[in-house]
């Protein structure tokens, strides 16, 4: 499977003469049956972009919405479309060219699972900071994939399934969003109008309106419950407003939103406290309109921040 993708790698799309001979048979095969190699105008074997693609959303049950087959790959990475619903939707990229392309996929702000051809770009920080369940996870065709019965199959790794076990698991929230045991572990702050950063005692985590199941099933647009969201980090954890329309209106969009952030957050406990005249509702976690200036780096450097918040907020407890 490496030589295979060494060739998608450089660029190398002709499998012809002794080239093809130094590939598995068995997987020369299978890849023909998927039409990703197919005999070219010349009769000599080449790799299909379309075919290949085609391939990749079939067995990762990406929806396209659109998104036409590629007929280049390049040094850009590709979007191949959209996959899970709800919470677990997610962007599929493949990036053809990862020592080229690989850090700007990695700087997306929407969750996303990058495909690589090769394990090559992978340094056991990038494997751990981008594993399974990862805001930005990434993952090499040439360990994902194999040949059975005489067809291309994902093996998933045992300890992507783990992930997604207990992510699919009731009550057990987004497993890359547990870990705070009270909301005054928690501080979301706002990026900007279509990502937040979560920050935990022990990690901090991007997060998009997908992550918290905030977005329209069919045009992926964000919901009422992330404006809802977006204007609690604007105001400092306060909600005041009547742009939800009625009153009545209004308690049901937070209702649904404390629920939503329960399961998200798998707390049992509720993160607003509870309305007051004249106040509206306040969050039990701190929510900002901005990245703090505390010394927090985003990368897990929340304990000392969580230790000093915790001597004010005992009234939260």
């Amino acid at each position: 499977m490496r030589a295979f993708f060494d060739r998608i790698e450089a660029n190398r799309f002709a499998v012809a003469g002794v080239r093809l001979a130094d590939l598995d048979a068995s997987l020369v095969a299978a890849m023909r049956r998927a039409r990703i190699v197919l005999d070219g105008e010349a009769g000599e074997p080449e790799v299909s972009p379309a075919g290949l693609v085609a391939t990749l959303r079939r067995l990762y049950a990406i929806a396209s919405h659109g998104v036409a087959l590629p007929s280049v790959l390049d040094d850009r990475p590709v979007l191949l479309g959209w996959t899970g619903r709800g919470a677990e939707e997610r962007e599929v990229v493949l990036v053809p060219r990862p020592s080229v392309a690989l850090g700007s996929a990695l700087g997306r702000p929407f969750r996303c699972l990058v495909l690589v051809p090769t394990a090559r770009e992978l340094s056991p920080t990038r494997r751990r900071r981008h594993g399974p369940g990862a805001f930005l996870e990434v993952e090499a065709l040439e360990e994902s994939l194999s040949v059975a019965k005489g067809r291309l199959v994902r093996v998933v790794p045992a300890a992507r399934a783990r992930v997604g076990a207990r992510a699919a698991s009731p009550g057990s929230g987004r497993a890359h969003l547990a870990g705070a045991v009270r909301w005054n572990q928690v501080r979301v702050c706002l990026v900007d109008q279509t990502l937040v950063r979560v920050d935990l005692p022990d990690r901090s985590v991007r997060c998009a309106p997908a992550d918290f199941g905030m977005v329209n099933p069919r045009s992926r647009k964000p919901t009422v419950l992330w404006e809802a969201l977006v204007t609690l980090c604007e105001e400092h954890g306060h909600f005041k407003t009547t742009r939800f329309g009625s009153a009545e209106a209004t308690k049901k969009v937070i209702s649904r939103l404390r629920a939503r952030l329960r399961e998200a957050f798998a707390l049992q406990a509720p993160p607003f406290r509870r309305y007051q005249s004249g106040v509206g509702w306040r969050t039990h976690f701190d929510a900002r309109p901005d990245l703090p200036e505390d010394g927090t780096s985003g990368e897990g450097g929340l304990r000392d921040w969580v230790q000093l918040r915790d001597k004010s907020v005992k009234r939260y407890l």
